[in-house]
């Protein structure tokens, strides 16, 4: 997962582990 973000910032990866936590919660 990590090499799929890898592309992204530390901001715009935070959202996206938030958002998928909150999904997979």
């Amino acid at each position: 997962m990590d090499k799929r973000y890898k592309h992204l910032n530390g901001e715009e990866r935070g959202v996206i582990l938030a958002e998928h936590r909150r999904g997979a919660s």
